[in-house]
């Protein structure tokens, strides 16, 4: 993991909390965990939450609030663990 990641990554989440809350891009931040996040602790729940999303949710499947609780949550957890000291 790099910074460039953490930083693609905590966009990516932005980017769906603040609205685009489609597949496509939820796509692209499990992609991105998978790809670059795969040994953290906090990655198994989002990437699950991330596979079971779909829009209006529904029976076993996450909705919007629900993903973005969880995305928020790792947000956290990157933020914390990769905060600029010079902020």
């Amino acid at each position: 993991m790099i910074y460039a990641d953490v930083v693609s990554l905590i966009g990516l989440i932005d980017r769906f909390v603040d609205g685009d809350t489609s597949q496509a891009t939820a796509g692209e931040i499990e992609g991105l965990i998978l790809e670059c996040f795969p040994d953290e602790a906090w990655s198994e729940s989002v990437s699950l939450a991330l596979s079971l999303y779909i829009p209006g949710g529904g029976g076993h499947y996450y909705d919007a609030p629900a993903l973005i609780q969880e995305l928020n949550e790792a947000c956290e957890i990157l933020r914390s663990e990769w905060a600029d000291p010079c902020d």
